[in-house]
């Protein structure tokens, strides 16, 4: 009688979780005959995931793969077996970018004097309303076309 909990069961998917001895030595060997051999590239660093606010309970790496999810690892019961504990995992990934913000150099708009060489983060809002005013000017300047 075959194992109810067998992927090659026709039992439902809720009830597979293995495959036998001889199912996993005839993958083996199928891979070995047919899949594409691998390249001489080195293989490349996983690269930080921007993820905040994941729950906790949370834990998979495509959707948070940041040094939090590393830290999983060092717990008593890690998330899976692809790290052995957090300095793998943090080693596996690409060193993360520093948070730059944006800057760029704003004119005194009051009668002032002032240092207009100092830079400024700009807002998302900021950059999206100066995007707009150019292309409204560029839209007004513009010679209008007449469609016969």
């Amino acid at each position: 009688m075959d194992p109810i909990d067998n992927y090659m069961n026709y039992a439902g998917d809720e009830c597979k979780s293995k495959f036998t001895p001889g199912q996993i030595e005839r993958m083996h060997q199928q891979w070995q005959d047919f899949r594409l051999p691998s390249t001489d590239r080195p293989l490349q660093k996983l690269a930080w995931k921007p993820g905040n606010g994941c729950p906790n309970d949370y834990t998979v790496e495509w959707a948070c793969g940041t040094a939090a999810y590393c830290k999983l690892y060092d717990k008593s019961d890690p998330p899976s077996d692809q790290f052995l504990n957090s300095k793998d995992c943090l080693a596996a990934h690409e060193k993360p970018k520093a948070n730059v913000p944006v800057t760029t150099t704003v004119p005194s708009t009051s009668g002032r004097k002032t240092n207009s060489n100092k830079a400024r983060p700009t807002s998302k809002r900021n950059t999206i309303a100066s995007r707009s005013k150019k292309i409204e000017k560029v839209l007004t300047t513009s010679p209008t076309m007449s469609v016969s």
